[in-house]
C-alpha cells in the first residue's frame, strides 16, 4: 500500500510543480504589467544575478562575489530555471505595458488632434466655413444623379455661419441642397425597388418604395415628387391587386376553389379606397363571396349526407354572418348538430343493448332471463358494466343475428 502511494505521488508531483511554475510566470507577468517599479526592480535583479554568476570567475577566491557565484553554480539548474521563468514573466509584462502605453498615446494624440481641429473650426471665418462646406459637398458628388458628398461635414460648416453674416443667404441655400441630396437618393432607390418587382414580389417592393418616400422631409422640393410617386404607385398597386385577384379565380379548380377565392378576396381587400379600382373591387368581392358561400353550402350538404358532421361544420363556419345565405348556414348547422347527436344516441343504445345481452345467462338469479308466455322474455334486475342499475322488465324474445 505504501509503495503504491509513493508511486502515485511521484506521478502527480511533476504536474503540481508545472502548475506552480505556470502560476509563478503569470503572477510575475501580471505584477510587472501593473507596476513599473516592480518591473524595473525585478529586471535589475535578474541582470544582477547574471552579473554575479559571471563575475565570480574573475573575482578573488575569497571575495563575496566569488562565494555567491560558487553557490549559484552548484545549483545551476535551479538558478537557470528561476531566471528563465522570471524572464518569461517580465517579457510578458514589458510587452503588455508597451501595448497599453501605445494605446494611451494613440488616445492622447486623437484627443489632441480633435482639440486642434475644433480650435481651427472655431477660428474660421464665415467665408472660410462657406468654402469648406463647398469642398465637402464636392467630395463624392455624382453630377448625373445630383447626389452624394460629405453632407454632414458641410452642414456643420454651414450652421456655424451666423445669420447676420453676408454669407448667410448662400449658406441657407446650400443647407437646402444638403437636405435635397438624400431625398433624391431616396427617390432613386424607391424607383429601383419598383422597377425590380415582378409577380407577387411587386406588392412588397411597392410597400418598401412608399416607406422610403415617406422619409423625405416636407421642407425640400423633392417632397412633392415623392407624394406624386406615392399616388401613382398606389394606383398601380390597385391595378396589380385587381389583376392578381382575377388570376386567382381563373386558376381555381374543384380542389383549390376555396383557397383561390380566399386569396382573391385578400387582394381585393388591400385595394385602397381612394383609387378608381375600388368600386370594381367591391363588386367583384360581393360576387365572389356569394359564389364561395354557395359552394360552402353545397359542400356542407354533401358532408351531412355522408355523416361527416365535423367537415360540414367547418364549411358552414366560413359563411360570413352578413352573407345573404347566413340563415341557410345556421339552419344547416343546426341540422348537422341534431343528426350528430341522434347518431351518438343510436350508438349509445346499440352499445347498451349489447351489454344487456351479455350481462347474464337466461334463468333464475340476478342478471338472468326467463322466457315467458307469448314469446316474451322476463329479464331480472342487474347492474351494467358501467355501474348503471337496470330494474327487472319484460322484453321481446327476438333473436340477435
Amino acid at each position: 500500500m505504501g509503495r503504491s502511494r509513493r508511486r502515485s505521488s511521484r506521478k502527480v508531483s511533476p504536474w503540481l510543480i508545472a502548475l506552480a511554475l505556470v502560476f509563478y510566470v503569470g503572477a510575475v507577468g501580471a505584477l510587472s504589467t501593473e507596476s513599473l517599479a516592480f518591473r524595473l526592480l525585478l529586471t535589475l535583479g535578474c541582470i544582477g544575478a547574471v552579473v554575479v554568476i559571471i563575475g565570480g570567475f574573475f573575482a578573488a577566491a575569497d571575495s563575496p562575489i566569488a562565494k555567491v557565484s560558487r553557490v549559484a553554480r552548484s545549483r545551476m539548474g535551479m538558478v537557470l530555471t528561476a531566471l528563465g521563468l522570471t524572464g518569461l514573466g517580465l517579457a510578458a509584462g514589458w510587452s503588455e505595458a508597451k501595448k497599453r502605453s501605445d494605446q494611451a498615446a494613440a488616445v492622447a494624440r486623437a484627443a489632441a488632434e480633435q482639440e486642434a481641429a475644433e480650435a481651427k473650426f472655431r477660428a474660421m471665418s464665415s467665408a472660410g466655413h462657406l468654402d469648406a462646406a463647398r469642398t465637402a459637398m464636392d467630395e463624392g458628388f455624382d453630377a448625373a444623379t445630383r447626389t452624394g458628398g460629405q453632407l454632414t461635414l458641410a452642414e456643420c460648416h454651414l450652421r456655424a455661419i451666423p445669420g447676420s453674416a453676408s454669407e448667410a443667404p448662400l449658406a441657407n441655400a446650400l443647407l437646402l441642397e444638403c437636405a435635397s441630396r438624400p431625398a433624391r437618393a431616396l427617390i432613386l432607390a424607391a424607383e429601383h425597388e419598383v422597377e425590380s418587382g415582378t409577380g407577387e414580389d411587386i406588392f412588397r417592393r411597392l410597400g418598401l418604395a412608399r416607406d422610403m418616400l415617406r422619409k423625405i422631409p416636407a421642407s425640400v422640393p423633392e417632397h412633392a415628387i415623392g407624394e406624386e410617386l406615392i399616388r401613382t404607385w398606389r394606383q398601380r398597386e390597385a391595378s396589380e391587386r385587381l389583376a392578381a385577384a382575377q388570376k386567382e379565380v381563373d386558376l381555381a379548380t374543384d380542389d383549390t376553389i376555396f383557397q383561390r377565392l380566399e386569396a382573391a378576396d385578400d387582394h381585393l381587400q388591400k385595394i385602397p379606397t381612394d383609387t378608381p379600382e375600388r368600386p370594381l373591387a367591391d363588386s367583384l368581392q360581393k360576387k365572389w363571396q356569394r359564389r364561395a358561400a354557395l359552394l360552402r353550402l353545397s359542400a356542407a350538404r354533401s358532408a351531412i349526407k355522408e355523416r361527416a358532421y365535423v367537415l360540414a361544420t367547418a364549411h358552414l363556419a366560413h359563411v360570413p354572418p352578413n352573407s345573404p345565405f347566413s340563415a341557410t348556414a345556421i339552419a344547416l348547422s343546426k341540422k348537422a348538430d341534431s343528426l350528430r347527436k341522434a347518431d351518438e344516441r343510436r350508438q349509445a343504445q346499440s352499445s347498451a343493448d349489447s351489454d344487456d345481452v351479455d350481462a347474464g345467462s337466461v334463468g333464475g338469479g340476478s342478471g338472468g332471463r326467463q322466457r315467458g308466455s307469448g314469446g316474451s322474455v322476463y329479464v331480472h334486475s342487474y347492474t351494467r358494466r358501467d355501474g348503471t342499475y337496470v330494474r327487472s322488465h319484460t322484453r321481446g324474445s327476438g333473436r340477435r343475428r
